[in-house]
Parts: structure tokens; sequence; C-alpha cells
């Protein structure tokens, strides 16, 4: 057999007559994953909390915004790991920011909070010890007819509870209208003592149990 023959049966026996092809590459191209809805959402909420975090009383409403996004972000993160349809990348970035939002904002409660307490705190302490204030018997027969109400708190050292307020009418050319105020002091002991003022001048006074 000649050299022209052996490459007639080579062609004939690869089905291509004329030339030699190689076999056919098959290539497959996968789509992007679908971006994960909860993940964007978690991710935006976290944001627009990290831009109101750090501002003092304003930064409070960060705290519930962030709080709702790291739920969102988790839930994306969650459904992302089993369904396997999406990335994680977009619901781990907004824990990541919901988490930073939310520790600023709880930080700058407690920074505005302290100083809120305190003042509330020197307020109780204030009420608590004009509650335990004794009004005394001198202190009451010290109290004169016609002493303001002024008067009568530096005397005995503490404010009165008003018990009750009334306006009367006066009468043109024969009584001025007037204001009659009755205030009471009572002791730990619910020893009491009652003034009434009228245009702020004590008119009468009363004591019960005072010692």
């Amino acid at each position: 057999m000649g050299p022209d023959e052996n490459l007639d049966q080579v062609r004939q026996e690869v089905g291509q007559p004329g030339t030699l092809r190689p076999p056919p590459v098959r290539i497959e191209l996968q789509g992007a994953k679908p971006i994960n809805g909860l993940g964007v959402a978690g991710l935006v909420l976290g944001i627009g909390a990290a831009f109101v975090c750090w501002i003092p009383l304003v930064g409070l409403i960060a705290v519930p915004i962030a709080a709702l996004g790291l739920l969102f972000a988790v839930l994306g993160l969650v459904v992302s790991l089993v369904g396997r349809k999406s990335g994680v990348g977009i619901p781990v970035s907004g824990c990541v920011v919901s988490i930073i939002a939310l520790v600023i904002g709880l930080a700058a409660f407690n920074v505005v909070s302290g100083p809120l307490g305190a003042v509330q705190t020197h307020a109780d302490r204030a009420r608590e010890a004009a509650r335990q204030q004794q009004v005394t018997r001198a202190e009451f027969e010290a109290i004169e007819i016609g002493m303001s109400y002024r008067d009568v708190v530096r005397t005995v050292g503490c404010e009165g509870q008003e018990e009750s307020r009334v306006y009367v009418e006066g009468v043109s050319g024969i009584a001025p209208p007037s204001t009659i105020v009755s205030y009471r002091w009572q002791n730990p002991d619910f020893s009491t003592m009652n003034i009434t003022f009228e245009n702020d001048k004590a008119n009468t006074k009363l004591q019960f149990g005072l010692k």
C-alpha cells in the first residue's frame, strides 16, 4: 500500500475528508446569583441608623432602626446559607453595620441618660428631704397672721402642699376681689399644720398633733 492510499484510509476513518478536526468542547456559563432582598433591607436600615446614631438624643431613634436592620440581615443570611441561591456578602455587611449602629446608639443613650438620671436622683432626694421635714409646735407658734406664704416657708423650712384655691369676685366700691389658698404641712407621724392665705396673707392657722 502506498502513502496516498494510507492517507485516504485515515480520512475515511475520521469521516472528514480533507481535514482533521478536534472533538467539540462544551462550555456552560452560569448566571449571577439573585440579590437577597432581606439582606439589602438590613443593610439599608443599618446604614440609615449609622447616620444618626452618634447624635445625642436624636441617636435614640437609631436603636430600633438598627435592631430591625440586624433582624432583616440575619434572616437574609439564613436564607442565603440554606437556599444557596444568593450571596452572603450583603447580609453579612448588613449585620456588621447594624451592630455598629446599635452599639453606638446605646452608648449615646447612656451618655445622655447618665446626667439626666443624676438630676432626677437629686430631685428625688430633695423631695424626700422635704417630706421628712418636721414642722414643730414652736414653728407653728412663730407664724403670725398677716405673714406671706414665703415668710411661712422660711419659718418652717419647707414648702406646703396646696389643698384648695378659690377666687372670690369683689363688689365694686365695697370689697376688692380676693384669692383664698389653703396649704397643708404634714409630718411623717401624720401631725399636720394648715394655713389659709387671702391675697397671700395668712388669715387662719390650725395644727393637729405638732410637738
